[in-house]
């Protein structure tokens, strides 16, 4: 399938604080110039790459705090979220994570707030319990729905070849009533896996549930579908041309950001689906104090 002509070009900019006005997002990120593919939706990936060396969100254990540290925060079970000392950082939960270093979540916030639906893979949602893909800040939901005219919030979409393996009773993603989850895998997998989600329901009741097509909208919040599509290329995984075209079809998104991991990312380059890239560089995801505690004081 051919990529789409677009009306899109690199460009840089400069914010004027950094808490980026939702305006000079908007200004920035706009899809509103693109042309959207005849079959499929239009697709952008959101990277971030870092020059301090590391290359994922728990390359570390939570380190001891000193006790002085300690007392900046109000409650210490909450200092660390995700269990990680970059992940707490890069997603501002962490009280050194200040005011002049939210530019960049912000930037990553604008993807979630122009796509329709967000599309990740397996890895993502086994190594962080608590990914969810959705902006948070207020003046970026108000304007995804009053200005944009779209859902309260993306469709969250998974593709995998082993969906039965996921922790669904104690995954946030998996247990919001304000979210539209799909799952996309195998045949085999996929009816597996929705054993799985069904027996994680009557073992700890939630406010999600199996999504059905007799009761059910398309993209319904509070429910998570299981989803299995052909696979022309005889493989063990998924078609991503066929997600591509369900997702358009199926679902009625226009706009797909890409959360997924590298090795997706490289196939729908391969496979002509992806049409815009976007990366965030950053300095360094630790800061020197963290850097002292975690790997300095290990040595010792």
């Amino acid at each position: 399938m051919p990529a789409s002509p677009v009306s899109v070009v690199p460009r840089l900019a400069e914010f004027s604080d950094p808490l980026v006005p939702m305006s000079e997002l908007a200004a920035f990120y706009s899809v509103h110039t693109v042309n959207l593919p005849h079959l499929r939706p239009y697709t952008w990936s959101n990277s971030m790459l870092s020059l301090d060396g590391f290359m994922n969100f728990n390359s570390t254990p939570p380190p001891l705090l000193p006790a002085d540290y300690v007392q900046l925060a109000s409650d210490r079970s909450n200092l660390l979220v995700h269990g990680s000392v970059e992940n707490d950082i890069c997603l501002k939960q962490h009280p050194e994570a200040g005011k002049y270093s939210i530019a960049d979540y912000r930037l990553l916030n604008a993807g979630w707030v122009y796509a329709d639906a967000v599309l990740s893979s397996g890895p993502c949602i086994r190594h962080d319990l608590g990914l969810v893909t959705v902006p948070v800040f207020p003046d970026m939901l108000e304007f995804r729905k009053n200005v944009l005219g779209k859902s309260d919030l993306p469709v969250q979409i998974i593709i995998t070849s082993n969906a039965k393996s996921f922790p669904y009773s104690k995954h946030a993603i998996f247990n919001r009533s304000d979210l539209c989850v799909v799952v996309i895998s195998p045949y085999q997998d996929s009816i597996a896996a929705q054993h799985a989600f069904q027996e994680s329901r009557s073992l700890t009741p939630t406010s999600s549930r199996l999504w059905t097509e007799s009761t059910d909208a398309p993209r319904e919040p509070g429910t998570v579908r299981f989803v299995s599509l052909e696979n022309e290329n005889n493989n063990d995984g998924v078609d991503l041309n066929n997600v591509m075209c369900w997702i358009r079809r199926a679902l009625n998104c226009e706009f797909l950001e890409i959360d997924a991991g590298g090795s997706v990312i490289r196939n729908m380059i391969d496979e002509k689906l992806l049409d815009e890239v976007r990366m965030t560089q950053v300095g360094q995801i630790v800061c020197y104090f963290f850097f002292y505690t975690v790997f300095i004081k290990r040595r010792k």
